[in-house]
């Protein structure tokens, strides 16, 4: 096979592909509304769990007064952590619609193929 030959997928024809599905079918490919609240939740939980881990590391290796440096330590560590989880979630989550959509494609074509087979017969009863 050719590389000329291999078909890339584009960005910009995704929606054009989501408007070849029916209506219904494309509203049923989204993950699950569990999926995204278990996203929500992994993005908080990661940035409080970033920040305790922040701020007791830099609580670690600080003396005396510290309270705005481990502030700072946390917020450094929250942010990175949640960004860091958001980022695995979102992937994640494109990759649950594009195997629902690849998944649904074939039934969709099967019942197209069907009913184009069976207005055949209708017009031709001997096929």
């Amino acid at each position: 096979m050719a590389a000329d030959d291999v078909e890339v997928p584009d960005e910009d024809n995704a929606e054009a592909r989501d408007e070849d599905l029916s209506p219904d079918l494309s509203l049923s490919l989204r993950p699950p509304r569990r999926a995204f609240v278990l996203a929500y939740v992994g993005v908080v939980l990661s940035g409080l769990l970033g920040a305790a881990i922040g701020g007791g590391l830099v609580d670690s290796m600080c003396h005396g007064n510290c309270g705005t440096n481990v502030a700072f330590g946390a917020l450094i560590g929250g942010v990175t952590a949640a960004a860091g989880v958001a980022v695995v979630a979102v992937l994640v989550l494109r990759a649950m619609h594009e195997w629902n959509r690849y998944q649904a494609r074939p039934l969709e074509a099967q019942t197209q193929e069907a009913q184009t087979q069976e207005n055949d017969s209708r017009r031709n009863p001997s096929a």
